[in-house]
């Protein structure tokens, strides 16, 4: 509640997080962390009276008046800033629920004022839609995260094009805040928005490692299209630029991977926005693809990279949360054939269990699932079926007998193959797979629904996910 309430606050009277805690002499990222409410306000937050006092400070068009009346249902603003302000330190750490949704609250405000008071609300959302700064570390954390909010106050879906080679510890060294952007992104993602994205691929390899891990489940749902530059770089200077079309950009420099102190613009300008397109545009000329997309209109391109497994030396890994396809016993796929006789189920199981057969002879494969309690227990005994979509079944779904058998056929290929190893775990696995096909590539895959595969082929990231992968591998070993 308080962290709900701490957010509106500061929305309300457009606050930075760095300009707070120096009102209130604590630390950036402990306002951060409670503002998303992974820290807990303390017993005697002697720090927050500071803080009402600078937010009634910065209540000083109608518009915020207006909200302040409707929050505390009062008539008038108070012309006492003391008041105001004890009403404001009484309110954040009331532990009652507000009457009304603070996010319903813009809402009922509106439909009770007129065209003049709908101005002032436009005015608040479209807040200094020139250009606006931020500095340091939680600069640019509040900006990325101003950037989403722009991109989901909009109706329809845009595209963004994104580039960061800066350096990573903003996004990633903080784990709350990596919670609350991923939640952003993936809202932006569940949006329709669409992503251009050109990937760094000359960091160290613990921080690629530590991006596979936070953008393998992005990737998943299929609406990003990865390129990289081929060549060295100049690493002087690191850039940072984020463009939603038509709406927002991100920019900012830093130099030597120093980004302390550094500016980072939130730019609105039409024409700013397109010469930064522009520069994009020029980057993206020089860049290649990072990754192959495959979905129902080319699956054929998913045998053929199952092929080329055939008859290698590889150390295969994968982690799914579901059983796969290739593992399907006979008789299952003929049951789900019969029940959806349009699909191509079957033939798909086949192909794929041919391919896994010769795959065997040559290559070790160790491979992760949920335990089918866990699974049956996660989908309330209404199992997907692996890439249905793909074999025209969309919803196509196991009955607990398909799942039993599923199961004990896994259990049937470990002991004729002893170099084929299957680790059940009972921890909920997200609705993917993650597949190193060894020096091939990687693959990263949406289980249920619309499939679509990424396969990476570039040789940093490969590497990269791979001993993400191994990595988590071994926790379950």
């Amino acid at each position: 509640m308080f962290s709900q309430r701490l957010d509106f606050i500061m929305n309300l009277t457009n606050t930075r997080t760095s300009s707070l805690a120096k009102v209130a002499m604590i630390d950036a990222s402990y306002v951060s962390k409670l503002r998303t409410g992974s820290r807990k306000l303390p017993k005697d937050p002697v720090f927050l009276y500071d803080m009402c006092l600078y937010f009634v400070s910065h209540i000083k068009e109608d518009y915020q008046k207006k909200v302040f009346c409707d929050v505390f249902n009062i008539s008038d603003f108070p012309e006492d800033e003391k008041t105001a302000t004890m009403y404001i330190h009484k309110w954040l750490l009331n532990e009652k629920p507000d009457k009304l949704g603070l996010e319903l609250l813009f809402k009922k405000v509106l439909s009770n004022s007129g065209d003049d008071y709908e101005n002032h609300v436009s005015e608040m959302k479209n807040v200094q839609k020139v250009q606006k700064y931020y500095y340091g570390i939680v600069g640019k954390r509040d900006a990325v995260i101003d950037f989403f909010d722009v991109i989901l106050q909009q109706k329809n879906p845009t595209t963004l094009y994104l580039r960061s080679d800066e350096n990573m510890s903003w996004m990633i060294g903080d784990r709350a805040y990596t919670k609350v952007w991923q939640e952003k992104f993936r809202s932006v993602l569940k949006a329709g928005n669409k992503v251009v994205i050109i990937h760094n691929v000359k960091r160290n390899i613990d921080e690629i490692i530590r991006a596979a891990a936070e953008w393998s489940a992005m990737y998943a749902v299929g609406s990003i299209k990865a390129y990289y530059y081929p060549r060295i770089r100049d690493k002087v200077y690191q850039r940072t630029l984020f463009i939603a079309k038509d709406l927002v950009a991100l920019s900012s420099i830093s130099v030597n991977n120093n980004i302390d102190y550094m500016l980072n613009d939130l730019v609105f300008d039409k024409e700013a926005l397109n010469a930064l397109r522009k520069e994009f545009d020029n980057m993206l000329s020089l860049c290649k693809p990072l990754s192959v997309f495959i979905n129902k209109s080319n699956v054929q391109s998913l045998y053929d990279i199952v092929k080329n497994i055939e008859c290698k030396d590889f150390n295969l890994q994968s982690i799914s949360s579901l059983p796969y396809l290739f593992t399907m016993p006979s008789e299952v796929a003929s049951s789900l054939q019969e029940r959806m006789p349009n699909s191509f189920i079957k033939r798909a199981r086949d192909n794929m269990y041919k391919s896994f057969e010769k795959v065997m002879s040559t290559c070790s494969y160790v491979c992760v699932v949920q335990s089918k309690e866990t699974l049956l227990k996660v989908s309330k005994g209404k199992v997907d079926v692996p890439f249905a979509y793909f074999c025209n079944a969309t919803g196509l779904k196991y009955t607990p007998e398909e799942v039993e058998l599923h199961y004990e056929h896994l259990k049937y290929l470990e002991n004729k193959y002893s170099n084929f190893k299957v680790v059940y775990v009972d921890e909920v696995i997200d609705e993917q797979m993650l597949f190193s096909l060894g020096d091939i590539g990687f693959l990263i895959a949406k289980n249920t629904g619309k499939n679509v595969v990424s396969m990476f082929m570039e040789e940093n990231i490969v590497n990269a996910c791979r001993e993400f992968l191994e990595r988590r591998i071994e926790k379950y070993m």
